[in-house]
């Protein structure tokens, strides 16, 4: 399995700062092809949420470098990656959330994450960035969004055409740093055939739908890392003119 990562951010028409945060890495470790990657998107208010969403990837790249490695030497498992994801989410949550408190303010960052090893990928996710799976004929969101709308079509309080004019689609259930505790979501599969991996910050995805970014970052149209940067901008550029407000943040991941 061969790897190709390419990634675009953009702060966007109108606001001062780039809240958006993300890292990448690709790897060879006994033998093993590996791409992991992390989209990390601030909070907004009396703290910079640059500063938050930096510290979530600073934290994320510490935990590549110490506990990964070690983890594919021993043939990491779903129940294993689980396990040493929660250790380091419990970590920089604490961390966060006790700098917050120190300040007198909320802080949070979502965190959306993936590591691909050979044709298997793991996923976790807190917040509402988003990873999609891009094959040539679709792109599925794999994550879901961890809002108090998205929460409440999950519970069946509210239709999802619905939550569509819901006021709370922005307001974050989850967010690292802004509860004393916090819970991700964890996904695995297999990779079957040539896929391309989106993640995004929510910025990305408002003003594009999902038929635009299947049409556009569909594996045949991503066959370097020169011509996935040149569709990620492409996207970003459309998000622009149809008038997006927030920071606007994709990185890729092909597999092939």
């Amino acid at each position: 399995m061969n790897l190709i990562i390419a990634a675009g951010t953009d702060k966007g028409p109108r606001k001062q700062v780039n809240q958006d945060s993300l890292l990448a890495r690709q790897l060879r470790i006994e033998g093993h092809h590996v791409a992991v990657a992390i989209v990390s998107d601030g909070m907004g208010g009396e703290v910079r949420g640059d500063i938050v969403s930096a510290s979530v990837v600073k934290s994320f790249e510490n935990w590549i470098d110490r506990q990964l490695p070690v983890l594919i030497r021993a043939n990491a498992t779903r129940d294993m990656l689980r396990i040493s994801w929660k250790r380091w989410l419990d970590h920089i949550n604490e961390r966060l959330n006790e700098y917050g408190k120190m300040r007198g303010v909320t802080v949070g960052a979502t965190a959306t994450a993936i590591l691909v090893i050979d044709d298997v990928y793991f996923i976790f996710n807190v917040g509402d960035s988003r990873i999609y799976r891009i094959t040539s004929d679709q792109a599925k969101q794999i994550t879901e969004d961890q809002t108090m709308t998205a929460l409440a079509v999950r519970r069946g309080d509210m239709t999802e055409l619905e939550a569509e004019n819901d006021d709370r689609q922005g307001i974050l259930a989850q967010a690292v740093g802004m509860n004393e505790s916090c819970v991700q979501d964890l996904y695995a599969g297999r990779i079957v055939g040539d896929t391309v991996f989106l993640l995004c910050s929510d910025g990305f995805r408002h003003k594009v739908t999902v038929q635009e970014i299947a049409q556009e970052l569909r594996p045949d149209r991503c066959m370097n890392k020169m011509q996935m940067k040149n569709q990620i901008d492409t996207l970003i550029k459309k998000n622009r003119e149809r008038g997006e407000t927030d920071n606007i943040t994709a990185l890729l991941i092909k597999a092939y």
